[in-house]
Order: structure tokens, then C-alpha cells, then sequence
């Protein structure tokens, strides 16, 4: 037991170590995040393609079991004694096997899965046998990017049933969605900023900065060019604004940050709540 203290102390003392010296190194933050980045969008990109992967893999045994009962179709227990007899071999559970088949039945063409779809969403949506209701609920979990939970909440709130009263009930073609790091590009050319030969993010933000505000005073005399660096409290926390604006005409003062704000684990705040704290 004191040995393992002794190795957590050591290990303890030595992520210090690395931090002081991290910190003393010029960039390194900014080094760190970027890195940090590329790996979360890389784990999320992984567990994209296995979950695809493992959608298109149940459709195909959904379908490898239906095309096996047609083809023995003159007895009538062929297809369960085959679920029960994979569910032993091959040590899956029959309600999963089940599923796949079901998937196959809700979903006979392949084209018609989508990649943005999770297989657990596909669990949620093979239980309703209202094509259409299915389709409306495939769509808006697409375009608002709903998780499973959120799904179930939509489904158990009959958002469907209400909208179709009201005649709401629109399903827009489904198209990809494109990915935030697809919305911008890889590599930025600040030449017009006219920056020394090495200059440092501080730097790179005012000379940013200076831009904006000169913009905003073209758009009309109504803009304010306020603070910056103006501290604001958010949830029990302080942090910066980059830059404070004030238009005389709406009698609104906008605050812009480069960066969102840095937020306590167990602090929840939402969408709205966010928007008024930086518009």
C-alpha cells in the first residue's frame, strides 16, 4: 500500500514538473489544445466508421436470415429454430438477432440507411411501423442532431401526432450534414493584418481586433467601439470578453469572445443562457 502511494506521489510530483516546464515554453498551450483537438476528432471519426460499420454488418444478417426462410418457407419453425440455434453458436442474444431482422424487414434497401443514424437510433426507430412517422422522426433526428435519449423524448411526447394536427408535419429531403471542421479552412493567410515575421496569438487577436472595429464603424456611426478585455461573471466564475459594443440604436451592448468560456465540470448552462451571456 505505501509503495503505491509512493508511485502516485511520484508520478504526481512529476505531471507538476511537466507542467512548470510546459508553461515556460512559448506556444505550448496552443500546441497542447491543437493536438488534444485532433485527437478527440479522430477517436469521434473511429467510433463513426465502427458503428456504420456495425449498422451495415446487422443489415446483412438481418437480411442473410430472411433470404434462409424464404428459401425453406414449407416449414413454418425454420426461422426461429435459426435464431435460436445463432443465438447459442455464436453467443448473441436472440432480442439482438431479433432486431437485426427487423431491421432488415423496416429497411429491405441498403441505400436507404443512413451514415448520420447510430444503430441505437435504428433500435428506436425499427418499432414504429408508421412509414411515415418513421420518416419524420429519421429527418429531425438528422437535421437537429438528436442523441437516442432525446429521440425516445420526442417519440414519448408524440411530437409527430401533434404536429399532424396542426398540419406541421413537414419531412424535408434528407441531406448530408457537414461537419464543423469541414465548415473551415485548414490554413489562413493574415497577410493583410501585416504582422511581423513572428508575432504571438496576442498579437494575432489585436491586430484581429483592430480590424473589427474599424469595420464596424464603416457599418454606421450607431456602433460604440467599447472595452476590451471586459470582465464578466458566469456562474460564480469570472472571465474576459474580447471586445464590448454598444449600439445606440437597438440600446444593446454586444460582447465578443475568440474563445468560449472556460466552465466548471458540474456547471450546465443552456444553448439560450449561453447566447445571452455573449450576444
Amino acid at each position: 500500500m505505501a509503495q503505491i502511494q509512493i508511485r502516485k506521489l511520484a508520478k504526481k510530483e512529476e505531471g507538476e514538473k511537466k507542467v512548470e516546464e510546459g508553461l515556460e515554453l512559448e506556444g505550448y498551450t496552443e500546441i497542447l489544445q491543437d493536438i488534444k483537438s485532433l485527437l478527440e476528432k479522430a477517436r469521434y471519426k473511429a467510433y463513426k466508421a465502427v458503428d456504420n460499420l456495425r449498422v451495415q454488418t446487422y443489415w446483412q444478417i438481418g437480411e442473410r436470415i430472411v433470404r434462409g426462410g424464404l428459401q425453406h418457407r414449407e416449414r413454418a419453425d425454420y426461422g426461429e429454430r435459426v435464431i435460436e440455434n445463432l443465438s447459442i453458436d455464436l453467443d448473441i442474444q436472440r432480442r439482438d438477432i431479433y432486431r437485426m431482422v427487423q431491421f432488415y424487414r423496416t429497411y429491405p434497401i441498403v441505400t436507404s440507411l443512413m451514415s448520420q443514424l447510430s444503430w441505437t437510433h435504428y433500435t428506436v426507430l425499427i418499432t414504429i411501423t408508421d412509414n411515415e412517422k418513421r420518416r419524420f422522426y429519421e429527418a429531425h433526428t438528422i437535421q437537429n442532431a438528436w442523441s437516442v435519449r432525446e429521440l425516445r423524448r420526442q417519440i414519448r411526447s408524440n411530437l409527430y401526432e401533434r404536429m399532424k394536427i396542426k398540419g406541421e408535419v413537414v419531412i424535408a429531403p434528407i441531406t448530408e450534414i457537414i461537419e464543423p471542421e469541414q465548415v473551415f479552412k485548414d490554413t489562413y493567410n493574415f497577410d493583410f493584418l501585416k504582422l511581423p515575421e513572428k508575432y504571438s496569438e496576442e498579437d494575432l487577436k489585436t491586430a484581429l481586433l483592430n480590424k473589427l472595429e474599424k469595420f464596424l464603424q464603416e457599418l454606421g456611426s450607431d456602433f460604440f467601439i467599447g472595452r476590451r478585455e471586459v470582465p464578466v461573471l458566469i456562474g460564480g466564475n469570472w472571465d474576459r470578453v474580447d471586445l464590448e459594443l454598444f449600439h445606440a440604436g437597438l440600446l444593446y451592448t454586444f460582447s465578443f469572445k475568440k474563445r468560449k468560456p472556460v466552465l466548471k465540470e458540474k456547471q450546465k448552462f443552456s444553448r439560450e443562457n449561453l447566447c445571452n451571456l455573449w450576444l
